[in-house]
């Protein structure tokens, strides 16, 4: 089991989907590599239901901790995507929510340090970056136990199913999640002040991916003055 995610960053989503094409084959060399997805992908965007699709969103209360702006563009991309053919179904945030809170909420966190060499840190502590120190500092003051990262793992197998359920063939599911790709964007005055807490928040709806084991896509929505 690995949360970390690989990023493609990308000028448009058909350069994006051709590299996706090849990152999701299957890889023996690699020992996190699945021989299939996930869960299972019933849409193409290119085919068919490019003009007829089901989708979600998260609930008004957490969509709350968005900036207004930000809520506002947000709202503009739901009603596009009904223009486009989508059809707007009501989905159990929860699984997805809650799951994105393990990500460092829980003891997955500890992952960070479990791929680390056994002296790796103690050699090179003084040239780590001071938040990253921070970060560390925390994973090793939570002696976190085996039986709480069983825990964890059990709540993950929970919301992983609960999340499958949202996506499942059925008249109540749904082809794709829609989220805000973070809440807000801060200054650097203000990410200097709080690092951890202001990049902690940047994941409020896209760090269930992690867990849920999901794929994301974000794409611009609009700008703002």
């Amino acid at each position: 089991m690995s949360l970390d995610c690989i990023a493609l960053i990308a000028a448009n989503v058909t350069d994006a989907r051709t590299v996706w094409d090849i990152c999701m084959s299957y890889d023996d060399d690699d020992r996190y590599s699945k021989t299939e997805a996930p869960m299972p992908r019933h849409i193409n965007a290119t085919g068919p239901q490019s003009n007829s699709f089901k989708f979600g969103i998260p609930p008004p209360e957490s969509l709350a901790v968005c900036h207004l702006e930000y809520r506002r563009l947000f709202n503009d991309a739901v009603i596009k995507l009904q223009r486009l053919g989508g059809r707007l179904m009501p989905i159990d945030w929860n699984p997805f929510e809650e799951a994105g809170k393990l990500l460092y909420e829980g003891t997955f966190v500890s992952e960070r340090l479990a791929s680390l060499p056994g002296d790796w840190l103690d050699k090179n502590w003084d040239h780590l970056h001071p938040v990253t120190r921070e970060v560390f500092d925390s994973v090793v003051a939570r002696q976190s136990t085996a039986i709480e990262v069983f825990k964890d793992l059990q709540a993950k197998a929970l919301y992983t199913r609960q999340a499958e359920r949202v996506f499942a063939y059925s008249s109540s599911g749904v082809d794709v999640v829609v989220v805000p790709t973070a809440p807000m964007h801060w200054t650097v005055k203000e990410v200097e002040a709080d690092p951890i807490g202001t990049n902690s928040a940047l994941g409020t709806f896209s760090h269930c991916a992690n867990v849920l084991d999901l794929c994301a896509v974000a794409v611009p929505a609009g700008t703002y003055s």
